[in-house]
């Protein structure tokens, strides 16, 4: 099995395994298993984090005492365990030089181009990285795709970021229920030749709490 020291060299190739070990692994297990390690060894895993993600998992392995040998132990064998699996995945598939990889752009104007972007993307985090994306979401006009991007360069749980999402989505799709009642009922009204505070009241008892 692999050791912690095999990825202390700072190199593309060791940063892109890392940080696909990162996205496969519970933050619970990341923190024990970095439990009382020195900070060498943390420096492998904080360097390819975003820094809210540093904070975030330096103030819990802070907050750990006492932790088990044992479960310190089984956490770094899974923690290895990872490493070797996506270092094994990219013999001989070394990285290009950085300056021929930059992030591809967002186009989300229709279906086929929001097809085309999300496999442009994983392509490109294939062999970069998830961390290479920081920043690219700054760029993104779409509020659901910047929050999920930030999100998963911050290392989230991959299924807890969808079940967050799917939150944001189904508030946008009541609002935007909402927006589509208010209009069918204002276009009954104007057809209705109503006064406006008839209008009115008519349209805020879709959205008023009582």
């Amino acid at each position: 099995m692999v050791a912690f020291s095999d990825f202390l060299e700072n190199t593309r190739r060791n940063d892109i395994i890392v940080q696909l070990t990162l996205r496969d692994i519970d933050s619970e297990v990341l923190v024990t298993a970095l439990f009382g390690e020195d900070e060498k060894v943390k420096s492998i895993f904080l360097r390819n984090m975003s820094a809210r993600a540093v904070t975030f998992l330096l103030d819990d392995i802070d907050r750990r005492k006492n932790l088990a040998p044992e479960a310190v132990a089984a956490a770094q064998s899974f923690l290895k365990g990872l490493l070797e699996k996506h270092a094994k995945s990219m013999v001989g598939d070394e990285p290009p030089p950085v300056e021929e990889r930059m992030p591809p752009a967002i186009d989300l104007g229709s279906n086929d181009a929001i097809i085309r972007t999300f496999c442009a993307l994983v392509e490109f985090v294939k062999t970069e990285g998830l961390l290479s994306l920081e920043g690219i979401q700054s760029t993104v006009d779409n509020p659901l795709l910047r929050k999920g991007l930030l999100m998963h360069i911050e290392g989230w749980d991959p299924l807890l970021v969808r079940s967050i999402l799917e939150n944001y989505k189904e508030s946008y799709l009541r609002n935007l229920g909402t927006s589509f009642d208010l209009i069918i009922e204002g276009l009954d009204s104007l057809a209705s030749k109503d006064n406006s505070l008839v209008t009115e009241q008519k349209l805020r008892s879709l959205v008023a709490e009582l």
